[in-house]
């Protein structure tokens, strides 16, 4: 019988991540490409996202890249240079869902 280990978070979190579509991880180097200023934070509203990952691959519908956690990017951008932070309304609130990317400051 072959033994199956638990695996760590690392490991979970890796293979959560690279089952991520390319046209996603795409659409998000396109607006950080075009907004980013040396410096400063890059703010992507979630639903502008949406539409660029459609424009890319129009077979992808919102609802796929939702139950698939096709948004559930943030650690790979993290492991490249950036803190993100996701922001999304509570119940009672009303604006829109937003990505925040900022460059990890480096370490002395």
């Amino acid at each position: 019988m072959v033994e199956i280990k638990p695996i760590s978070p690392n490991e979970a979190s890796n293979k959560r991540i690279s089952n991520i579509n390319p046209a996603v991880i795409q659409a998000v180097n396109e607006i950080l490409a075009e907004k980013y200023v040396k410096g400063r934070n890059v703010v992507i509203v979630q639903d502008d996202l949406l539409k660029r990952i459609r424009k890319i691959d129009k077979k992808l519908t919102s609802k796929f890249l939702f139950e698939n956690k096709q948004l559930d990017f943030e650690d790979k951008y993290e492991a490249e240079g950036w803190d993100v932070e996701f922001d999304r309304p509570a119940y009672y609130e009303s604006y829109e869902t937003t990505y925040t990317f900022t460059p990890k400051k480096k370490k002395n």
